[in-house]
């Protein structure tokens, strides 16, 4: 992961994660870390994700990352006004 800075990933990595799954404020945490801490186990040298850069070497980092999204603050999304809102601009900037 060299082509993207360090902060400019984690904070894209927890925007993204933040709206994509806006329930993980709600984990069983014990559970949380032992799936993270059986992930580590795998002792694999790359990830490769759908939604961020492949990540070589890195995966105690990478792991550390996972490990704060459930500390994240919960994310409210738009309601349907604001929803409404937005797409009509996006449409007057077509």
């Amino acid at each position: 992961m060299t082509d993207v800075p360090l902060e400019r990933f984690v904070e894209g990595f927890r925007a993204f994660n933040r709206v994509n799954s806006p329930w993980v404020h709600l984990v069983d945490r014990p559970k949380f870390d032992m799936s993270l801490a059986a992930l580590k186990n795998l002792d694999v040298a790359t990830v490769l994700s759908s939604h961020a850069p492949a990540i070589r070497g890195r995966i105690d980092w990478l792991l550390c990352k996972l490990a704060s999204l459930p500390d994240m603050a919960e994310y409210v999304g738009p309601d349907q006004e604001a929803l409404s809102e937005m797409l009509a601009r996006m449409s007057a900037a077509a």
